[in-house]
């Protein structure tokens, strides 16, 4: 079931408080929040170059307005990522790596860390394995 119940794809795009945006458009969505120092971006669906980019956008709009350093990727409602994907976590990592932060990437299932452990990721980001 989506973050957004049994809803038709649409475009919806709000903002319900500074930093708690949630994005729903086509078969992809996305909830972005903070939890305690970390900005935490929990996608629902592929990350493609679509949804990438989407994300990237986002992400940085709320690192650039808010001061936090560290972003979590919640990856529990994802099950695919292609190379924009690994794109845009690493460049993600260089920007919050300048600031003295870090990426925590939690909840992948196995073929999301099998990506992940190929790419190299692991050896950049914290991963919190799934529970």
């Amino acid at each position: 079931m989506s973050i957004f119940g049994t809803r038709k794809p649409m475009i919806f795009i709000g903002t319900v408080s500074p930093f708690e945006v949630f994005i729903f458009e086509g078969g992809f969505a996305m909830q972005i929040y903070t939890e305690k120092n970390s900005l935490i971006i929990a996608p629902e669906g592929d990350i493609d170059h679509h949804s990438a980019e989407k994300i990237r956008r986002e992400a940085d709009k709320c690192l650039e307005s808010s001061g936090i350093i560290n972003i979590v990727f919640d990856l529990s409602k994802t099950a695919f990522m292609d190379s924009s994907g690994i794109g845009m976590i690493i460049g993600r990592y260089r920007k919050v790596s300048i600031l003295g932060g870090k990426i925590t990437i939690r909840n992948a299932d196995d073929a999301l860390m099998r990506i992940i452990g190929i790419s190299g990721l692991s050896n950049i980001v914290t991963i919190e394995k799934r529970c």
